[in-house]
Protein backbone atom coordinates (compact mmCIF):
# COMPACT_ATOMS: atom_id res chain seq x y z
CA UNK A 1 0.00 0.00 0.00
CA UNK A 2 2.88 2.16 0.74
CA UNK A 3 4.38 1.35 -2.47
CA UNK A 4 1.73 2.89 -4.16
CA UNK A 5 0.77 5.84 -2.10
CA UNK A 6 4.51 6.75 -2.99
CA UNK A 7 4.30 5.83 -6.80
CA UNK A 8 0.78 8.34 -6.71
CA UNK A 9 2.58 10.77 -5.27
CA UNK A 10 5.73 10.63 -7.80
CA UNK A 11 2.82 11.12 -10.44
CA UNK A 12 1.13 14.03 -9.34
CA UNK A 13 4.32 16.04 -8.30
CA UNK A 14 5.53 14.58 -12.50
CA UNK A 15 2.00 15.89 -13.72
CA UNK A 16 2.51 19.32 -11.48
CA UNK A 17 6.66 19.65 -12.73
CA UNK A 18 5.01 18.87 -16.25
CA UNK A 19 2.45 21.28 -16.10
CA UNK A 20 4.64 23.98 -14.81
CA UNK A 21 7.39 23.66 -17.31
CA UNK A 22 5.39 23.82 -20.28
CA UNK A 23 3.54 27.18 -18.78
CA UNK A 24 7.05 28.37 -17.76
CA UNK A 25 7.62 27.93 -21.55
CA UNK A 26 4.28 29.75 -22.57
CA UNK A 27 4.45 32.42 -19.71
CA UNK A 28 7.07 34.47 -21.26
CA UNK A 29 4.01 35.27 -24.16
CA UNK A 30 1.51 35.58 -22.11
CA UNK A 31 -0.25 38.50 -19.10
CA UNK A 32 -0.14 35.18 -16.67
CA UNK A 33 2.51 33.33 -15.37
CA UNK A 34 3.07 29.63 -15.27
CA UNK A 35 -0.13 28.73 -13.16
CA UNK A 36 -1.87 29.28 -16.42
CA UNK A 37 -4.85 32.04 -17.28
CA UNK A 38 -7.74 32.16 -14.79
CA UNK A 39 -8.99 33.44 -11.48
CA UNK A 40 -5.40 32.12 -9.98
CA UNK A 41 -3.49 34.36 -12.44
CA UNK A 42 -5.60 37.28 -12.03
CA UNK A 43 -5.17 36.97 -8.12
CA UNK A 44 -1.58 35.79 -7.92
CA UNK A 45 -0.29 38.18 -10.48
CA UNK A 46 2.24 36.95 -13.39
CA UNK A 47 5.10 37.25 -11.04
CA UNK A 48 3.07 35.85 -7.64
CA UNK A 49 3.10 32.21 -6.15
CA UNK A 50 1.89 30.27 -9.29
CA UNK A 51 1.32 27.25 -6.89
CA UNK A 52 -1.85 29.07 -5.33
CA UNK A 53 -2.42 30.14 -8.60
CA UNK A 54 -2.67 26.83 -10.01
CA UNK A 55 -4.30 25.52 -7.34
CA UNK A 56 -6.73 28.37 -7.66
CA UNK A 57 -7.35 27.75 -10.98
CA UNK A 58 -8.02 23.64 -10.91
CA UNK A 59 -11.32 24.39 -8.21
CA UNK A 60 -12.76 25.12 -11.90
CA UNK A 61 -12.39 28.35 -11.88
CA UNK A 62 -9.62 28.22 -15.06
CA UNK A 63 -12.33 26.25 -17.08
CA UNK A 64 -14.75 28.98 -16.74
CA UNK A 65 -12.37 31.71 -17.70
CA UNK A 66 -11.13 29.45 -20.85
CA UNK A 67 -14.88 28.84 -22.11
CA UNK A 68 -16.04 32.57 -21.34
CA UNK A 69 -12.68 34.16 -22.68
CA UNK A 70 -12.36 36.24 -19.39
CA UNK A 71 -9.58 36.51 -16.82
CA UNK A 72 -7.03 36.75 -19.38
CA UNK A 73 -7.62 33.54 -21.10
CA UNK A 74 -8.33 35.41 -24.71
CA UNK A 75 -6.57 33.83 -27.95
CA UNK A 76 -3.05 35.23 -29.09
CA UNK A 77 -3.55 36.23 -32.36
CA UNK A 78 -2.08 33.98 -34.08
CA UNK A 79 -5.17 32.23 -33.30
CA UNK A 80 -7.37 35.14 -33.99
CA UNK A 81 -6.06 35.22 -37.85
CA UNK A 82 -6.59 31.68 -38.13
CA UNK A 83 -10.15 32.11 -36.80
CA UNK A 84 -10.70 35.00 -39.10
CA UNK A 85 -9.92 33.36 -42.24
CA UNK A 86 -12.07 30.31 -41.40
CA UNK A 87 -15.19 32.65 -40.62
CA UNK A 88 -14.30 34.41 -43.84
CA UNK A 89 -14.23 31.32 -46.03
CA UNK A 90 -17.62 29.77 -43.78
CA UNK A 91 -19.24 33.24 -44.65
CA UNK A 92 -18.21 33.29 -48.20
CA UNK A 93 -19.15 29.93 -48.78
CA UNK A 94 -22.50 29.77 -46.85
CA UNK A 95 -22.96 32.93 -49.12
CA UNK A 96 -22.36 31.34 -52.54
CA UNK A 97 -24.91 27.90 -51.44
CA UNK A 98 -27.57 30.36 -50.43
CA UNK A 99 -27.37 32.97 -53.13
CA UNK A 100 -27.54 29.60 -55.60
CA UNK A 101 -30.65 28.05 -53.91
CA UNK A 102 -32.50 31.57 -53.50
CA UNK A 103 -31.39 33.81 -56.76
CA UNK A 104 -34.73 34.58 -58.25
CA UNK A 105 -35.82 35.89 -54.51
CA UNK A 106 -32.91 37.62 -53.69
CA UNK A 107 -33.25 39.62 -56.98
CA UNK A 108 -36.41 40.62 -55.77
CA UNK A 109 -35.54 41.17 -52.51
CA UNK A 110 -32.46 43.33 -54.11
CA UNK A 111 -34.94 45.22 -55.55
CA UNK A 112 -37.39 46.06 -53.07
CA UNK A 113 -34.68 46.52 -50.43
CA UNK A 114 -36.42 44.13 -47.89
CA UNK A 115 -37.64 40.65 -47.46
CA UNK A 116 -36.54 37.00 -45.97
CA UNK A 117 -33.29 37.15 -47.93
CA UNK A 118 -32.21 39.66 -46.94
CA UNK A 119 -32.88 39.45 -43.52
CA UNK A 120 -30.42 35.84 -43.92
CA UNK A 121 -27.83 37.75 -45.81
CA UNK A 122 -27.52 39.72 -42.93
CA UNK A 123 -27.62 37.29 -40.30
CA UNK A 124 -24.39 35.62 -42.33
CA UNK A 125 -22.86 38.91 -42.12
CA UNK A 126 -23.60 39.05 -38.26
CA UNK A 127 -25.70 42.39 -38.38
CA UNK A 128 -27.95 44.06 -36.48
CA UNK A 129 -29.68 46.10 -38.41
CA UNK A 130 -31.29 44.09 -41.51
CA UNK A 131 -33.04 47.13 -42.99
CA UNK A 132 -29.71 49.25 -43.25
CA UNK A 133 -28.54 46.25 -45.06
CA UNK A 134 -31.74 46.06 -47.18
CA UNK A 135 -31.13 50.03 -48.33
CA UNK A 136 -27.32 49.42 -48.76
CA UNK A 137 -27.96 46.52 -51.32
CA UNK A 138 -30.67 48.36 -52.89
CA UNK A 139 -28.71 51.65 -53.28
CA UNK A 140 -26.20 49.48 -55.11
CA UNK A 141 -28.55 46.95 -56.77
CA UNK A 142 -26.66 48.07 -60.06
CA UNK A 143 -23.37 47.25 -58.89
CA UNK A 144 -24.42 43.34 -57.36
CA UNK A 145 -26.64 42.57 -60.43
CA UNK A 146 -24.35 44.00 -63.26
CA UNK A 147 -25.99 41.82 -66.09
CA UNK A 148 -29.31 40.21 -66.63
CA UNK A 149 -27.59 36.50 -67.12
CA UNK A 150 -25.44 37.27 -63.72
CA UNK A 151 -24.32 33.65 -61.65
CA UNK A 152 -24.42 32.76 -58.10
CA UNK A 153 -20.49 33.01 -57.46
CA UNK A 154 -20.47 36.59 -58.96
CA UNK A 155 -23.61 38.16 -57.47
CA UNK A 156 -22.67 36.72 -53.96
CA UNK A 157 -19.22 37.91 -54.35
CA UNK A 158 -20.44 41.48 -55.68
CA UNK A 159 -22.96 41.36 -52.74
CA UNK A 160 -20.15 40.96 -50.56
CA UNK A 161 -17.76 43.15 -51.94
CA UNK A 162 -21.02 45.94 -51.51
CA UNK A 163 -21.41 44.90 -47.83
CA UNK A 164 -17.25 44.68 -46.49
CA UNK A 165 -16.56 47.74 -48.29
CA UNK A 166 -20.05 49.58 -46.89
CA UNK A 167 -18.76 52.69 -44.32
CA UNK A 168 -22.60 52.65 -43.61
CA UNK A 169 -22.67 48.91 -42.36
CA UNK A 170 -19.08 48.59 -40.77
CA UNK A 171 -20.64 49.72 -37.54
CA UNK A 172 -24.00 47.31 -37.82
CA UNK A 173 -22.10 44.25 -38.55
CA UNK A 174 -19.34 42.51 -37.13
CA UNK A 175 -17.97 40.45 -39.73
CA UNK A 176 -15.35 42.30 -41.39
Amino acid sequence: MKILLRWNLYFVIFVLFSTMTFNLWAANKREYGAGGCGFGAMTMGKDGNQVLAITTNATGTQTFAISSGTSNCVPDKRTMKRRSAEVDYDRSEQLKGFVEGNKMALLNDLARGDGEIIWTISKVYECKNSLLVGRELQKNYKKIVSRVDIDANELSSNIDSVITKSDILSNSCTIF
